[in-house]
């Protein structure tokens, strides 16, 4: 069949969908926020939204708080979906163009996704913050995704738009690109939700027993210009640098090997928290080392994944407080 027909089949498929958008994980703290936010504009922009998650009761009385509120949520519905209940992610995607999963740890609860809406050709995006997770579907997922021509995007979020998007703006600015080095320092008062703590405690604590992925990143080049990944006082911002172990780099140096000709065929790339003061470093790394030592202790574990559950985060209140700021050189 000519690709010209594939496309156009595709394309029928995808118009026949009940949904535009379907926002897995929407009874989440940030899940919330996203569904708000896609009501608030779905009108306007004549998109169709469904909520998805595993409480029914939850998920429906949700629902009908924003059905008070805007009129957009009237023409939404919502779709009964578990990971432990492969019909339901089968028919979740079914039924949408485009899945927006905020339902994590992905590591623990997204690949099944990826993998129902790569089967259904649903173009899929996720929040994560998680390296191990989009090294993963990178490795498992990335060449059945392209030849069933379904987008699958990771790190639509905090992590990693101001760094990605940062850069592309620094390094489009250049004239010679023939060996561009990147750093980026972020400042931020912000506070975890209860969903980003408990993924990061999972993280840390499969870290010492999870099996090697296949990473995105390619070999360094031998005339690669290295950049310091330890903790260093930065004339550039005048601040304290701390090497940040964030998924932001894989997503930054993955867009450079897609785009040789703006990033160059030398691109290097890292990215820190920045602090005033040597003090602040000890109060920001001090806690970290100790973390990784405690949560390897069943019970500490289980207590530091209770002090902040899921579902909870920082009021409206603190969230206009909340800012972060992020440089790029």
């Amino acid at each position: 069949m000519p690709s010209s027909r594939v496309s156009n089949l595709y394309l029928e498929v995808m118009n026949e969908r009940p949904f535009d958008i379907i926002l897995f994980g929407a009874t989440g703290f940030t899940g919330r926020l996203i569904a708000r936010y896609l009501f608030e504009h779905a009108e306007k922009e004549n998109i169709k939204i469904a909520l998805a998650g595993r409480n029914k009761k939850k998920g429906e009385e949700l629902l009908d708080q924003f059905r008070e509120n805007y009129h957009s949520a009237k023409q939404s519905d919502w779709i009964t979906a578990d990971i432990n209940e492969p019909p339901s992610l089968d028919r979740m995607t079914s039924l949408g163009k485009v899945l927006m999963n905020a339902a994590g740890p992905f590591i623990l609860y997204g690949l099944p996704v990826v993998e129902y809406c790569i089967k259904n050709k649903c173009h899929y995006l996720d929040i994560t913050g998680e390296p191990e997770f989009v090294n993963t579907v990178e490795s498992r997922y990335g060449k059945t995704s392209l030849n069933n021509k379904v987008a699958v995007i990771s790190a639509c979020g905090f992590d990693s738009i101001p760094a990605d998007l940062g850069t592309l703006l620094a390094v489009g600015s250049l004239n010679d690109r023939s060996k561009i080095t990147v750093q980026s320092f972020i400042r931020t008062n912000a506070e975890f939700s209860g969903g980003t703590w408990n993924t990061a405690i999972h993280a840390i604590s499969r870290k010492r027993k999870r099996k090697p992925v296949t990473p995105m990143l390619e070999p360094e080049k031998p005339n690669r210009r290295k950049i310091p990944i330890r903790i260093h006082f930065s004339k550039l911002v005048e601040r304290w640098a701390i090497p940040m172990p964030v998924v932001d780099p894989h997503i930054v140096k993955k867009s450079a090997r897609s785009m040789p000709d703006i990033y160059g065929e030398s691109f290097a790339y890292a990215q820190y928290l920045s602090v005033k003061s040597f003090g602040k470093v000890l109060k920001t790394v001090l806690p970290i080392v100790f973390l990784f030592v405690l949560v390897r202790i069943r019970f500490i574990r289980k207590w530091l994944l209770d002090r902040n559950l899921p579902g909870r985060g920082p009021d409206a209140d603190k969230r206009a407080r909340s800012k972060f700021e992020v440089r790029v050189f």
